[in-house]
């Protein structure tokens, strides 16, 4: 960077504050003045966080934690803090204040907080140890869900109210205790699944605790059985009326759940997820439910609630009383591999058989007419859809699924082991998911009357190496192998079993559709042709060995997702032209550390950079300086540090050498990799712009480099 600049500002991450830079860089000497002049809403950074004036009165004022400046292994937020001689109150901790800090081993929250927000500290996965101040009152939802390190938490009497999930998946978690004022908490809030049990304050008005389980006073409502608790039989106490929503889900160590003849309402998905559960036991007096061989119905045996999902039976028939079957009724039942469906079934709602890995063959009767997109996702083994020739709105052949007059493909088995399919030629149109997880096929072939395909038909097509469209198709059309629309001006699928490393978009792309290139594994680096103008919505998520993007100067809008979990960008350049910019468009990306952004701000929010690294910096060109300064004035959004950078680099990795007496002299841009057989590549450490090899020790390797 070259020049002279007046007003440096600074966005770290997601938060911003100001620096008038006072002398010229070379000198390498920067002063810097800061206002002594708080206002609400200003940001200043004291020890090691980073803090929001909330309120003020005169020399005092009340502020939050809104980030940290430095990243300590054990942090104590303070009481109170000063700056520009004023004295703050530290009354909350802000929402994703410190989310993700993955340093993080202990934590103790000062005297004065009252509120912890939203997603405060989600994510802090070496958590171990936890002090909360006395004088919290509120935890927002997902407060510290993913702390996975923590194993135990008190939560203080004055608290009242802990939000939905905010303990989720703290899996390490064994004990919890509840405080004196608990009065009300969120669903989901409790789902670890090593918490052994839960101990609620004898005083406190609304919970009790028998044996561990939490229970509302009266004893009515089951609350949270502790998922982590080793028993394999449970009673629930005869006095419980309502089982909550979720109350038992992964519980791996139930095997029998006995139901007492008082229960009149069990809310959903109460034993999702509980692995080795074998029987549900309904008391006789009960007028509600019933068990028919360990499976829980309605007392009329019209609703199914729970399929035991750890029930040892490789097939079960649905009783034709059945007219609904509840949610997550038989999600992850692993030892599944044919269902005949009842005759009074009507409907398979979304995610029905969610999981169902060892499901081979499902039979649908005549009643059925209503069949969800993804009521069969995740049945990776899934070999042969059957369909009673009677039935007026569905079809079968070789065991796909089909609407009545075969123009719709609604469900290609993803268990079944053909490597090519070749469409019937009365299809007209390929559904969501329809080819789902189907980890056979390698090569399709469309015929000439296909009119429509939806984004996500072919999401997760492991060994798909290219598609093949007749050349009478006037709707879609075929280059490479890639599946486009017939005047080829936009990308719809990219084969994700192609193994190639590189792919340059041909210059008629206008636009890349949703899903496009998702889950391409061995793909490593992509040109943009010069034409694109938009990507759609995950179109690149979870190309995880993607390294290097070379986005056209036309480019004008990237998708919700669409980079998402590509963990292996570094450095992307946004050119001018971009406007808009999706949500969680880079999030995850964990080895994100510069964006170039050659333009003016584009249209973006907060979630953009979700889950990046902290280092990550993003540069701004000094042609558009008021546009970023107003956006760092505005929002509180954008995460990493913000500043000027004159030129962007260049966006291709070079390499270049010279040898003599011996020694092999690389000269490279990017991140230089060497390999011993062309296949598996490693990251050279050490080596920065030049490597010295000598080959006169027999040192011999291929080289490349990775942007």
């Amino acid at each position: 960077m070259t020049g002279k600049i007046k007003d440096l500002k600074f966005y770290f991450q997601g938060k911003s504050y100001s620096k008038i830079l006072k002398s010229l860089i070379p000198s390498l000497a920067v002063c810097f003045s800061i206002s002594t002049q708080a206002s609400v809403g200003e940001i200043f950074t004291f020890d090691t966080l980073i803090y929001r004036v909330l309120t003020e009165s005169g020399s005092s004022g009340t502020v939050c934690v809104c980030d940290y400046a430095e990243t300590p292994v054990a942090l104590e937020i303070p009481a109170v803090v000063a700056n520009n001689e004023r004295k703050y109150l530290v009354t909350e901790i802000d929402e994703n204040a410190l989310s993700y800090y993955q340093a993080l081993e202990s934590v103790t929250i000062g005297g004065n907080v009252t509120t912890i927000g939203e997603n405060a500290f989600l994510g802090c996965s070496n958590l171990q140890t936890l002090m909360i101040g006395k004088n919290v009152e509120s935890i927002g939802d997902s407060a510290f869900s993913g702390c996975s390190s923590l194993e135990s938490v008190t939560i203080p009497d004055k608290v009242a109210v802990l939000g939905n999930n905010v303990f989720a998946f703290c899996d390490s978690l064994k004990t919890v205790t509840l405080g004196r004022s608990v009065q009300a908490i969120g669903e989901g809030a409790f789902a670890c699944s090593g918490l052994e049990t839960i101990t609620a304050d004898t005083k406190n008005a609304a919970y009790y605790t028998l044996d561990g389980v939490l229970l509302s006073k009266d004893c009515k409502t089951l609350v949270q059985y502790p998922a982590g608790n080793t028993r394999t039989v449970y009673t629930l106490p005869v006095t419980v009326t309502v089982v909550e929503k979720g109350a038992f889900a992964n519980s791996s160590y139930l095997e029998e759940v006995i139901l007492p003849a008082a229960l009149t309402t069990i809310k959903d998905k109460a034993f999702y997820g509980c692995d080795n559960l074998k029987s549900i036991t309904v008391d006789d007096g009960n007028n509600y439910y019933l068990s028919r061989e360990g499976v829980l119905f309605d007392k009329k045996q019209e609703r199914l609630i729970q399929y035991p999902t750890g029930s040892e039976r490789s097939s079960y028939v649905i009783p034709d009383s059945v007219t609904e079957i509840a949610q997550g009724a038989f999600s992850k039942c692993f030892y599944l591999e044919d269902i005949i469906l009842g005759r009074g079934l009507a409907s398979l709602e979304s995610g029905i058989f969610d999981g169902c890995r060892n499901l081979k063959t499902i039979t649908i009767p005549t009643g059925i007419r209503d069949i969800s997109a993804d009521a069969f996702v995740e049945c990776s083994r899934l070999e042969n859809i059957i369909v009673d020739p009677a039935n007026p709105f569905y079809s079968s052949e070789d065991g796909v699924l089909f609407d009545k007059d075969q123009t719709v493909l609604i469900q290609y088995p993803a268990g079944n082991k053909r490597d090519s399919y070749v469409f019937p030629s009365s299809v007209r149109s390929i559904g969501g998911n329809a080819f789902a997880g189907c980890v056979w096929l390698t090569d399709i072939t469309l015929d000439d009357s296909l009119e429509a395909i939806a984004d996500d038909a072919f999401y997760g097509c492991g060994a798909l190496e290219a598609f093949h469209v007749s050349p009478a198709n006037p709707n879609y059309s075929s280059r490479d192998g890639v599946l486009l629309n017939k005047a080829q001006t936009t990308l719809l699928q990219y084969p994700v079993g192609n193994t190639g490393s590189g792919y340059t978009i041909p210059d008629s792309i206008i636009s890349i559709g949703a899903n496009a290139f998702r889950g391409s594994f061995d793909l490593e680096s992509v040109i943009f042709g010069k034409n694109v103008k938009s990507i759609g919505s995950a179109a690149f998520r979870e190309c995880v060995n993607l390294r290097n993007i070379i986005f056209n100067n036309g480019l004008e809008s990237i998708g919700a997702e669409a980079f998402q979990t590509c963990e292996n960008l570094r450095t992307i350049t946004i050119p001018a032209n971009v406007s808009t910019i999706g949500n969680y468009a880079f999030a995850w990306c964990k080895r994100l550390t510069s964006v170039y952004y050659t333009g003016n701000v584009p249209q973006a929010d907060s979630s953009m950079y979700s889950n990046t690294p902290s280092t990550l910096v993003s540069y701004y060109s000094p042609a558009y300086t008021a546009s970023w300064q107003a956006v760092i004035d505005v929002y509180h959004s954008w995460q990493g540090r913000l500043t000027e950078c004159s030129d962007a680099p260049a966006q291709i990795a070079e390499l270049s050498y010279t040898y003599s007496d011996g020694i092999l002299t690389l000269t490279f841009t990017g991140i230089l990799q060497e390999s011993a057989d062309t296949r598996n590549w490693t990251d050279v450490t050490g080596a920065r712009d030049t490597l010295k090899v000598d080959t006169s020790k027999g040192n011999i390797k291929f080289y490349r480099v990775v942007d």
